[in-house]
């Protein structure tokens, strides 16, 4: 028997709105149930129009970032404190290797500048802080590949900004800047990142999901425009583990 191509007569009277429909070419036995069924429900051989997988998330994670030194007046050191951040996320896969997302995250960063060389600071080893709030405003290719219909793999890269905020700055800021910085006052900044990272989704019921991933931003540091050069503009990585929950728009099942 040769596979016949079937179109229901039924469904075009009864269901005119649909106006999209692919037509596919059906098996004898999926064909002759067909020709049986007299259901509004289109038949499994008819394919239905294609939506990308849609979805948005919100997450937390601790910000980690690593101390970084640099030979400026003898040594010095400059670090950021760990800190609590959100992320949100908005995300589009066409298919398994076509993809992207939009990230906008947030934390509150303290950096912290060491330098036993500098003696004019509130204390005396030369230790300092500069609060900020740091923006992230990113986007990134994804690629994902689903394991079975309850777990999913993927991976993403990209460009992005990021904004720091410092917490005082203005006519206000002198009262919380080191005297050796009073010329120096912190001004905001941007910079521009990369970010990468790798996670897994795990699908709960009805469109809700569980997402864990690693996302790395990669940057230079901010000298918050003070051009003083203990703020050094040195090559940063910043870690965030992050654990979100996920809503599904549309979904495409494995």
């Amino acid at each position: 028997m040769t596979p016949a191509l079937l179109v229901s007569h039924s469904i075009a009277q009864t269901a005119p709105q649909v106006t999209k429909l692919a037509i596919v070419y059906c098996q004898p036995d999926a064909a002759k149930q067909l020709a049986l069924s007299q259901s509004l429900n289109p038949p499994a051989c008819i394919a239905m129009p294609h939506r990308p997988d849609t979805s948005i998330s919100l997450g937390a994670f601790p910000q980690l970032t690593i101390d970084r030194t640099q030979d400026t007046f003898g040594f010095s050191m400059q670090g950021t404190a760990p800190s609590v951040g959100t992320l949100g996320t908005f995300r589009q896969t066409f298919s398994t290797w076509l993809g992207y997302s939009v990230n906008l995250g947030y934390t509150r960063v303290s950096e912290q500048y060491r330098n036993p060389g500098v003696y004019y600071t509130y204390s005396t080893d030369g230790l300092f802080n500069v609060q900020s709030n740091m923006y992230e405003s990113t986007i990134a290719y994804v690629a994902h590949t689903p394991l079975n219909k309850h777990f999913s793999l993927f991976g993403d890269i990209g460009p992005g900004l990021l904004t720091f905020l410092p917490v005082h700055r203005g006519p206000t800021a002198i009262d919380y800047t080191p005297y050796h910085l009073a010329m120096g006052v912190p001004g905001v900044q941007f910079r521009p990142a990369g970010v990468a990272g790798t996670g897994v989704d795990l699908n709960l019921k009805r469109r809700f999901a569980l997402r864990a991933e690693y996302r790395g931003l990669l940057y230079k540091n901010p000298d918050f425009q003070t051009g003083y050069n203990l703020y050094s503009k040195q090559l940063t990585l910043t870690s965030e583990p992050t654990l979100s929950i996920l809503y599904h728009f549309y979904q495409t099942k494995p």
